[in-house]
């Protein structure tokens, strides 16, 4: 398969960009990071360009998951070293495609997404009290809108309480288009919008331009940032 991609992170409606991305060839498999510095907490631009640089690192030695253990306690081991980062903790979303096979983990609020055909499917799990509250049914969907902490999170790298981390596997075929979101994009632009450009956008480039100009026609007040990926 050939993978083509597109990113794009920008600081939106914050003073600075706490979000990072990052794309790599590793041993022969394409790399791709996702992260957003927790909001309200220190150094979150240092969080998020640590982990994704950590992750990666460790990937040369360990496997998927203890390279994602190691990240966060490294940011940990950071958080007792930098001045004024103590509580700095990020989200991190990572995949890699090795021929057709993609494989990705997870914590936090950022997602990966797959759109294949006229569908679009979210491949990870929001680490949220508000999904939560959707999952065990105390929170109705038309609710979700108004809820009051829909954007607290209960796990990220480097946080005290125990990591959750969400690991998926997925076979892909020529065509699909993998779509990595930080809150600020997927909360603004619908799973719907995201389908659609993706049927009327003929190439990668297209189509990441293409959410780009979405942006701009919404109320933005976070950070923005994507990477869009196409196999073919």
């Amino acid at each position: 398969m050939t993978i083509d991609y597109f990113k794009y992170t920008h600081q939106g409606g914050r003073i600075s960009n706490e979000d990072s991305i990052e794309t790599i060839y590793l041993h022969n498999s394409f790399i791709s990071c996702i992260a957003d510095g927790v909001g309200g907490e220190s150094c979150g631009e240092i969080a998020s360009q640590k982990s994704i640089a950590f992750f990666i690192s460790f990937l040369e030695k360990n496997d998927f998951k203890q390279a994602f253990i190691n990240t966060n306690l490294k940011i940990k081991d950071l958080q007792n070293e930098l001045n004024g980062c103590k509580k700095m903790a990020s989200t991190l979303s990572c995949c890699i495609i090795s021929e057709n096979h993609l494989q990705g983990i997870h914590t936090g609020d950022s997602r990966i997404s797959i759109l294949r055909g006229n569908g679009f499917k979210q491949l990870t799990e929001d680490h949220t009290e508000i999904n939560q509250l959707l999952k065990s049914g105390k929170l109705k969907l038309e609710d979700a809108h108004t809820y009051p902490r829909k954007h607290v999170i209960y796990s990220a790298i480097g946080t005290s309480r125990e990591l959750a981390i969400h690991i998926f596997d997925y076979t892909l075929q020529t065509g699909d288009r993998i779509l990595l979101t930080t809150d600020g994009v997927h909360d603004v632009i619908s799973k719907l919008e995201f389908r659609d450009l993706s049927i009327s956008t003929e190439n990668i480039e297209e189509f990441g331009n293409g959410i780009i100009d979405l942006l701009k026609t919404k109320m933005i007040t976070d950070n923005v940032s994507f990477i869009a990926i196409s196999v073919r």
